[in-house]
């Protein structure tokens, strides 16, 4: 897993997330929290980088989280919208990334 952004002590640890998302669930309100939270902190960071390069390395950081707390089709839907995202922007470069981490998963 990607290392997470630690900076804050409001921020979420991934592997705090998966671990919740795999304990608690989706329909935990503290567990949702945690994720939004997460998500939250994340796209901050996205703003703040203004790259592409930034939104996707997001992506893929949240399909990773998915992947490993269980959740293969939110996994799934975030590679692609990271690869409709790449392939808009002609950033063949970038759709090679994804997709490398797409099998990565799909072994």
């Amino acid at each position: 897993m990607r290392g997470s952004l630690d900076s804050d002590a409001d921020v979420v640890n991934e592997q705090e997330l998966v671990t919740a998302l795999k304990e608690k669930g989706m329909s935990d309100p503290e567990t949702v929290d945690m994720l939004q939270r997460w998500c939250s902190a994340q796209e901050a960071e996205v703003e703040k980088a203004g790259t592409v390069d930034a939104r996707i390395d997001f992506e893929l950081r949240r399909a990773d989280v998915y992947f490993e707390a269980g959740y293969e089709d939110d996994s799934y839907n975030t590679f692609c919208d990271a690869m409709t995202l790449a392939e808009q922007l002609g950033r063949l470069d970038l759709c090679e990334r994804v997709s490398a981490e797409m099998k990565k998963f799909s072994s």
